[in-house]
């Protein structure tokens, strides 16, 4: 596997994760991730480990201003959630045209080949670019994610300025100028 990180297509491996987040993982279990797949034109490409996003607050809490100070969603059920290991594709930008439009009107955007994210696979992509390439991801807008609150509202995540990587809920699914889409390639 290899590490490529540019603007257009960065690729963060398993190897190159496991340096950042502090992993150890055998050569077999590198193996048993799969191959990497091919990078594409404005996507970041990387290995998730399948933690939930506490588990990633608490592990990068220490490397610079990347979590807005939020306490809100602490005991929500979408920040405990975790995955099996894989890469991920994710879209480095909103899906095009998906703001000012609804949840429903934006699905309608995707790409047979893509869907909507959870909140912690777009973190994780977003943390990790910022990591390596100090660019962070969504600056001045939003991205809807897969995952709702506990009242109901749909989670979206973005601004992701100086100040750190912005997670709100208050927007449920209606227009606003201010909140895209997140997609990422389908598994």
């Amino acid at each position: 596997m290899t590490l490529k990180a540019c603007k257009s297509d960065p690729v963060y491996d398993a190897r190159r994760v496991a340096e950042l987040l502090g992993l150890q993982f055998s050569e077999e279990e590198l193996n048993a991730f799969g191959t990497l797949p091919e990078s594409l034109e404005d996507f970041v490409t990387f290995f998730d480990p399948g933690w939930s996003l506490l588990r990633l607050r608490e592990t990068v809490a220490g490397k610079g201003t990347i979590f807005y100070p939020q306490s809100w969603y602490n005991t929500q059920d979408f920040v405990t959630l975790e995955g099996p290991p894989r890469y991920r594709q994710l879209r480095m930008e909103a899906m095009k045209d998906s703001f000012d439009k609804t949840f429903a009107d934006q699905q309608k955007l995707l790409l047979p080949d893509e869907e909507v994210p959870l909140t912690r696979v777009v973190v994780m992509g977003m943390v990790l670019h910022f990591l390596v390439a100090k660019e962070r991801l969504f600056p001045t807008s939003y991205v809807r994610c897969q995952d709702k609150a506990s009242g109901g509202d749909r989670v979206s995540v973005g601004h992701f300025d100086g100040a750190g990587l912005h997670v709100h809920s208050d927007w449920d699914d209606n227009p606003d100028s201010s909140i895209g889409l997140a997609s990422a390639r389908k598994s």
